[in-house]
């Protein structure tokens, strides 16, 4: 079965106003926890919730820095 994310990019499936606001490492970590959460192969290669938690955090922590101009990373569509 072929999911969303495989047949079209984070910008066609994300609100294109949040597209402009979210860093692009943020959105990385965010769309790899999310491919892992859908993988429809077998379920014990899914993250448990504790993962899904700490990289959740992990992704605010990265928009934060971002946020505050601690980053050199330019958002998504710059």
């Amino acid at each position: 079965m072929e999911m969303l994310y495989e047949r079209f990019p984070a910008d066609e499936i994300i609100d294109p106003i949040l597209m402009r606001l979210i860093a692009p490492q943020c959105l990385a970590v965010f769309m790899n926890i999310m491919k892992r959460c859908l993988n429809s192969g077998e379920p014990n290669e899914r993250p448990t919730m504790g993962e899904v938690e700490v990289e959740l955090e992990h992704a605010l922590a990265l928009q934060e820095e971002a946020d505050r101009g601690e980053s050199n990373i330019l958002t998504f569509y710059e």
